[in-house]
């Protein structure tokens, strides 16, 4: 992985480059480069990944002075696993859209679950014992992926097929350019494009579909964990999904019938205005009211109108108007004892000061005036 990394390094970094002239700004440069070019932000992360373990590498054997973290940008991986495997009618239409050859080696790949370096490093005569139904994977990735996995019967139908006089020597033949050759053939085939990767994601997602623990599919994929057989390469149908759902038990007798349906928000409206409801009603009202928080008998309780005839709402200075002399005679009634009061406000015989009227009162007093004198 390194050295298929480090190739796209050399192009744009330049293979003369010293790496302690290397800045922060060429690092930054080479990461717009890659994108322009079209290449996946998890791809450049890993490109990224590959310098900075190139530049410890050179710190620890004295080949570089300086800080590695001086000139990576800190970066984010934002991986997202895909989730494109093969079904078997899928299956079908792609090795029918392939020559032999290429035939052969996505059946291997798919029913080994094998690496594609891996595929490609299989000899007959010491990697696949039919005999005894076991296959070598030489894998080198990992310590888990020189592994042995078992034949599949599929895989064993097509490989007893083969004469005995050409079982010798490579399994499958090296395919340089099996991505594009791939795609091609799903787009023949009229199916989602897949990767060889995309190739041992069916192996694994076969398996977990057809109930297999997640620590079987990881050592037969060559992990120590079931963490990636989880996160990437084991995925499940709609079958199992249904069958899950199938295994909850039954509706109890006690829940009745379906028959009994929700009332419509107009039946439910009939319903609260036959009860008698108030503040049910008047809920409802606030919800179908216009904007500006105006509802209906909000204020006076006025139900079905949506502007009320309260002088006291809908204009103070016409209910001071029209209400202060009641007003007045009611305070003077109980503070003077019933005297009578002139003009001023004031009891007569009394030594009192007048009392001034409120402001809001004088100002209209005075502007009906000027309009009476007109």
């Amino acid at each position: 992985m390194y050295l298929q990394k480090a190739r796209h390094l050399l192009r744009l970094l330049g293979r003369d480059r010293d790496a302690h002239a290397l800045r922060l700004e060429d690092v930054d440069e080479y990461i717009r480069a890659r994108e322009q070019e079209g290449a996946h932000g998890g791809t450049v992360y890993k490109e990224i990944v590959t310098l900075r373990q190139a530049l410890k590498w050179a710190v620890r054997r004295k080949h570089f002075v300086g800080d590695p973290a001086t000139i990576i940008p800190p970066l984010k991986n934002e991986y997202e696993p895909r989730r494109r495997h093969l079904g078997i009618e899928e299956f079908g239409k792609l090795l029918y859209e392939l020559l032999q050859h290429r035939r052969c080696w996505t059946i291997v790949t798919v029913y080994t679950g094998a690496r594609r370096s891996d595929v490609e490093r299989l000899v007959g005569e010491d990697h696949v014992d039919l005999a005894n139904g076991w296959v070598r994977l030489p894998g080198t990735k990992t310590k888990l992926s020189d592994r042995t996995v078992p034949i599949a019967a599929g895989l064993r139908a097509y490989l007893e097929s083969v004469p005995a006089a050409q079982r010798s020597g490579r399994v499958v033949a090296p395919w340089s350019s099996v991505n594009h050759d791939l795609a091609a053939a799903c787009a023949r085939a009229c199916i989602g494009k897949i990767s060889p990767n995309d190739l041992r994601r069916s192996y694994a997602s076969w398996l977990k579909q057809g109930g297999e623990d997640s620590m079987v599919v990881a050592r037969l994929l060559g992990h120590t964990s079931t963490q990636m057989v989880e996160r990437v390469y084991g995925h499940l149908s709609q079958d199992n999904y249904r069958n899950a759902a199938s295994k909850l038990p039954a509706l109890p007798a006690e829940a009745g019938s379906a028959s009994v349906v929700t009332p419509s928000a107009r039946e439910a409206s009939q319903a609260r205005r036959a009860s008698g409801d108030r503040r049910a009603r008047s809920q409802s009202a606030t919800q179908r009211s216009p904007a500006f928080g105006r509802t209906r008998g909000f204020f006076c309780s006025e139900p079905g109108r949506n502007r009320t005839y309260n002088p006291r709402i809908k204009s103070p200075l016409l209910y001071q108007l029209s209400y202060e002399p009641e007003r007045r005679a009611l305070i003077d009634h109980s503070e003077g004892e019933g005297k009578p009061e002139d003009a001023w406000g004031t009891s007569v015989g009394d030594e009192r000061r007048p009392r001034p009227a409120p402001r809001l009162w004088t100002a209209a007093r005075v502007g009906s005036a000027s309009r009476r004198n007109r």
